[in-house]
């Protein structure tokens, strides 16, 4: 508290005061006044000193709970004192800083400032700051045109304490480094956080692959979006060993029960299957359980894992079938000691056998329809997925997934290299090591070393079947393989304006002006850049080998032997 005293020189008849012009200010909280008496009077009143402050368009930046935590007053003392103003974020704008009644200086001409953690901290005492300065304050704030980022968890939710707009300070740019986006990472219960992308879709050509880079950047108010992948489900019985992943959880508790069935007993009870099923091998009754009680799975697409057990091996088609009415098939394939299929429910399957294609193998009714789940009509990549599969030159990771945005691989490549050059066989010779016999793609690493399309690592000898490849790498495999089949390597473009032309290296050159020069490869994103050391996705390998077959040659169906 402080006691102020002030001299009255008396009262009118009526009551009022008078000569207390000369008491002054002392800043405002009066709890408690009195007075003498006598013609002469004086007035003794208890304060508690302080000075309000207060904010002039701050509404739109903070939350109802934050502009009550805005500090509403500072004090008339000695001691040294501090006031703590968080810094507002504006969408598309740097916040300068805060300004009292169009000066920047706040309290007084002895104070200090220090900006930090998104706080502007002002430090000042009565001989420096208060003695000349002390009054009422009204604040606002001062933007400049800047960079922000405004995250969207999509679905999800920031964690504690994390804003959902935060500044860009592009001037903290060190060696293309300053605030990396990949630190805020959202949470959303039942997903896992997929990354960053510039559009609400999460498209994969609006990936932030480098989140501690600025090239993503061409806007003021730049707006990104979490992407979420469903936790997958892993379910394995012990007995059989048969497994099932599956997106949609199942409780915690649940079992996989996973028996195989007499083959007698369900044709003797439908005789009808004996002609539905030829080359049958096994029947499996798959189902969940909890408590005893079977759970109905059903609408959830999964993926089935049966052991490649000795009698089920030594064919080159597989199916399985849905024994319900009517019957459900679907194409498996052999992964390692598995052999797999995607369902969307679970019962009795019969697992099928052959060394031909399978007529009533799953395909699109529809000519104009995919039977890819991840590629819908109206995609970027729609026209060039199709394309593709069309010509049996991309078939998809499984029958019903292309993968999109899946990272292509350089044996990948290779097979799609060798089925438009229509699949030549090859003798083996352990030209790398990482590419033995009899694998799906020995024979398109093999010709395409001996075409002249791919090499392998100087340093390691090794092809590197499972690396992924880059967009310059691409660009020099499609220019190789060009020059192979004799097609023009001319109309090289100057690819400089490109933003991002400094990276690519000296052994893609010729090979980038070219694939620019043919409209091959083109820029992506905006601004446009050419992004050459970026890791291409196989929506991205479907556009690329469509540009190339329109522009070099026709092409018929070829035989399809493995997965690309």
């Amino acid at each position: 508290m402080l006691l102020t005293a002030c001299y009255a020189s008396g009262k009118k008849l009526d009551g009022e005061e008078v000569g207390t012009e000369n008491c002054g200010h002392v800043g405002h909280g009066a709890v408690r006044s009195m007075y003498g008496g006598g013609f002469s009077q004086f007035y003794v009143t208890f304060y508690e000193p302080y000075y309000n402050i207060n904010y002039e368009g701050v509404e739109n930046y903070f939350t109802e709970e934050e502009l009550a935590d805005l500090p509403d007053r500072y004090y008339t003392q000695r001691e040294e004192q501090q006031i703590v103003l968080p810094n507002p974020v504006r969408p598309g704008y740097h916040f300068k800083n805060w300004r009292e009644s169009g000066y920047d200086t706040i309290i007084g001409s002895g104070e200090t400032k220090t900006v930090k953690d998104g706080k502007t901290i002002i430090t000042f005492d009565f001989e420096n700051s208060l003695r000349y300065g002390a009054g009422d304050k009204n604040l606002a704030p001062i933007f400049t045109r800047g960079c922000t980022v405004t995250f969207n968890p999509n679905g999800g939710a920031l964690k504690d304490g994390e804003k959902a707009i935060r500044e860009i300070d592009l001037k903290s740019v060190e060696n293309g480094q300053f605030f990396d986006i990949g630190g805020v990472i959202p949470v959303r219960e039942g997903y896992t956080f997929a990354g960053w992308y510039t559009s609400p879709d999460c498209t994969d050509e609006s990936r932030i692959a480098n989140t501690a880079s600025d090239e993503w950047i061409n806007a003021y108010d730049m707006q990104v979006y979490a992407k979420w992948e469903k936790n997958v489900t892993e379910l394995t019985n012990s007995d059989t060993n048969v497994s099932i992943s599956l997106t949609d959880g199942v409780p915690e508790d649940a079992t996989l029960s996973a028996d195989t069935i007499a083959q007698e007993s369900v044709l003797e009870s439908r005789p009808e299957l004996k002609e539905e099923l030829p080359g049958l091998l096994s029947i499996y009754d798959i189902s969940v359980r909890q408590n005893g009680e079977t759970l109905e799975i059903k609408d959830n697409p999964m993926t089935v894992k049966i052991p490649l057990n000795d009698h089920l091996k030594g064919y080159k088609y597989y199916q399985a079938v849905y024994l319900g009415d009517p019957l459900e098939r679907f194409d498996a394939v052999v992964e390692g000691d598995f052999l797999v299929f995607e369902t969307d429910h679970l019962s009795q399957y019969a697992i099928l056998g052959s060394n031909t294609p399978f007529e009533t193998s799953e395909k699109p009714t529809d000519p104009d329809e995919l039977p890819f789940q991840d590629v819908r009509n109206g995609d970027w990549f729609y026209d060039s997925a199709k394309y593709v599969y069309d010509k049996n030159i991309m078939t998809g990771l499984d029958t019903i997934t292309f993968g999109p945005g899946e990272q292509l691989k350089r044996a990948q490549l290779a097979v799609i290299l060798h089925r438009m050059n229509e699949e030549p066989e090859m003798t083996y010779s352990a030209l790398f090591p990482d590419v033995p016999d009899e694998q799906w793609f020995t024979d398109a690493i093999l010709w395409a070393a001996d075409a002249g399309v791919v090499t392998g690592y100087s340093n390691t000898g090794f092809f590197g079947t499972g690396d992924n490849i880059n967009r310059e790498q691409i660009a020099t495999m499609m220019y190789r393989y060009a020059r192979y089949k004799g097609y023009s390597l001319e109309d090289a473009a100057d690819f400089s304006s490109y933003p991002d032309a400094a990276y690519v290296n000296e052994f893609a050159e010729e090979a980038m002006a070219w694939a620019v020069g043919n409209g091959i490869i083109t820029g992506k994103e905006n601004p446009v850049r050419l992004d050459p050391q970026g890791l291409a996705t196989r929506a991205e390998c479907a556009t690329i080998i469509m540009r190339f077959m329109e522009t070099f040659e026709k092409l018929g169906n070829c035989e399809t032997r493995s997965q690309s």
